[in-house]
């Protein structure tokens, strides 16, 4: 496990992933983590845990934020969690990461997402579960124009339906392939229209070929 701390001001840390699954712990200061996992208030003794090419973006405020990232072979599914009482002095002073993994394990110490709309809570889980459905369709179920829904939804989570859609095919995918079997079935049900489809896009985004996804 390697280990390394970061600091940042106010701005805001575009999109990216990391080829390596890490903890992230805030040491100090806050600031607010968007995925299409949702929007999460991240501060001091948070615990981040983020999979393997996990897509997400950060909107540092005003005061400086200290992050200490350690990397490790799984960290499970995206979560935030909160160190409280015995916990905190555990992992940030002592380092049992014994401890941390059953902080993660435990859903007392689970911060929530911040709330949306319901109607935007209904797109985010149609789009995560069938990121093949269309816009057009998702508007005419919740009584909005396409226009409207992109622009409303983007205000709210951050990111465009569209973005959100290919980011969620492309997370079903890996999970698709890494469980085996046909790379033209794991391409079909994750929405893309065919494997070159699947292939084209994988590499550009996390920068690996179904094949190697495969292999590893």
């Amino acid at each position: 496990m390697t280990r390394s701390t970061t600091h940042h001001f106010d701005g805001c840390l575009p999109g990216h992933r990391h080829a390596q699954a890490h903890v992230s712990v805030v040491l100090r200061g806050d600031y607010l983590e968007s995925s299409i996992d949702g929007r999460f208030r991240c501060d001091s003794d948070c615990v981040i845990t983020h999979p393997q090419y996990h897509w997400h973006e950060n909107h540092f405020r005003g005061c400086q934020v200290a992050v200490t990232n350690l990397s490790c072979e799984q960290s499970g599914d995206y979560g935030v969690f909160k160190l409280l009482g015995s916990a905190r002095r555990s992992v940030l002073t002592l380092g049992h990461m014994d401890v941390l993994a059953e902080v993660i394990s435990d859903p007392r110490y689970r911060v929530l997402a911040l709330p949306n709309p319901a109607w935007v809570d209904a797109v985010r889980e149609v789009l995560l579960d069938e990121p093949w459905t269309r816009l057009e369709s998702l508007a005419r179920s919740v009584g909005i124009s396409a226009a409207h829904l992109s622009r409303r939804f983007y205000k709210i989570t951050g990111l465009r339906p569209v973005q959100f859609r290919a980011e969620s095919r492309a997370r079903l995918a890996v999970r698709r392939i890494r469980l085996g079997g046909s790379l033209t079935q794991a391409a079909l049900d994750s929405g893309y229209a065919d494997q070159s489809h699947m292939c084209r896009d994988l590499r550009v985004r996390i920068g690996h070929s179904p094949a190697a996804l495969a292999a590893g």
